[in-house]
């Protein structure tokens, strides 16, 4: 393998000359801040952070690297716990920090193009105020780009799929610093190579996001909210079967073990008994058919004891809690004996 290029002090000259002085550092506070992402991996920090605006001075980081083969490594919000943002040869990082705008809501035809460092939540915020929303929720206040990087999904991919299958144009920039497009805003696409779906889990590998066009959905006002704790991981297994084979249509579901909700308790306060746990969500126009699908969910379960959720903003109290994690897996604990309670919320636009 070929060795890569050092930064060097004529490369941090062309980078100013590019992004302005103020668009990089190479400072070892900030090199340090994103030498390591929220997982367990060693951090390996860049020689410079590279604060980009725009596609074209994405394209021109990328011609220059190129030329003197300098690593580069894009950053959205650093959340994940996999590793991919970590530039393990150094070189240039690109922080997406300040592009994070909202380029257009085309609230008729649901859908919002956005710059690639936007958290998904800072998104939904922006989007609640015209009635929509973006589906995927991987837990964290994640980047839209890194979104699609790799691919996210979490507790709604149940109803509303992962992020390839919310995601319908991109702008791409290539390791040469080429920007293409792929995709289209028009739903129906069926001529030429899938090329969105290429780049989409490619986890920066193949190009660098720099813009997305983004499916959206109406906001539901009136929401159910079951948690259910079971005496062992096979019968939880069963009740999700047993659910989604009853023709409920839950919107966010999620199985927690019991090792979690016992980290969980500890970070969030939650107070749920300490056993393999689903956490499910029914939406509705009405608030009658939330809480009837609730009932329903509840019904299939067959706890002998109804128990309501302790919190209504469990999900966001669990959302909360998933950046808080041992050193190491806590030991299994025993499990609690079954339980299962719905309350009914309505959610304010």
């Amino acid at each position: 393998m070929q060795a890569y290029g050092p930064v060097t002090a004529a490369t941090l000259g062309r980078l100013a000359e590019i992004v302005g002085a103020d668009g990089l550092s190479a400072s070892e506070a900030d090199r340090s801040l994103h030498a390591r992402d929220q997982g367990f991996y060693a951090a390996h920090p860049p020689e410079v952070v590279v604060w980009p605006t725009s596609a074209e001075q994405v394209s021109a980081v990328m011609q220059l690297a190129s030329r003197e083969r300098i690593p580069v490594t894009p950053w959205g919000a650093g959340t994940s716990i996999e590793a991919n943002p970590i530039p393990l040869h150094g070189g240039i990082l690109l922080s997406f920090e300040r592009m994070a705008a909202i380029v257009a809501v085309h609230a008729d035809d649901f859908q919002v193009t956005v710059q690639p460092g936007i958290g998904h939540r800072d998104l939904n915020a922006e989007l609640a105020r015209h009635g929509l929303f973006f589906a995927p929720d991987p837990g964290a206040n994640a980047s839209i780009g890194g979104m699609l990087a790799n691919n996210a999904a979490g507790i709604r991919t149940v109803r509303y799929g992962a992020a390839r299958d919310n995601v319908l144009r991109m702008q791409v920039v290539l390791a040469d610093g080429r920007i293409i497009q792929v995709g289209s805003r028009s739903v129906k696409q069926s001529s030429g190579y899938d090329l969105l779906h290429l780049f989409v889990g490619s986890e920066g590998t193949l190009g660098i996001i720099t813009e997305a066009t983004l499916r959206l959905y109406p906001i539901l006002e009136h929401i159910s909210a079951v948690v259910a704790t079971f005496t062992a991981v096979e019968a939880a297994v069963e009740a999700v079967v047993a659910v989604r084979g009853g023709g409920l249509d839950p919107s966010a579901l999620e199985f927690v073990d019991a090792a979690s909700i016992e980290l969980l308790n500890r970070n969030a306060q939650l107070g749920l008994p300490v056993g393999p746990t689903l956490f499910l969500e029914f939406q509705s126009a009405t608030a009658q058919a939330a809480a009837r699908s609730a009932r329903r969910c509840s019904s299939s379960f067959r706890a002998p004891r109804p128990r309501p959720p302790r919190r209504a903003s469990g999900w966001r109290r669990r959302s909360a809690a998933s950046s808080a994690r041992p050193a190491s897996p806590p030991p299994p604990t025993p499990a609690s004996g079954a339980g299962c309670g719905t309350r009914a919320t309505r959610r304010t636009r």
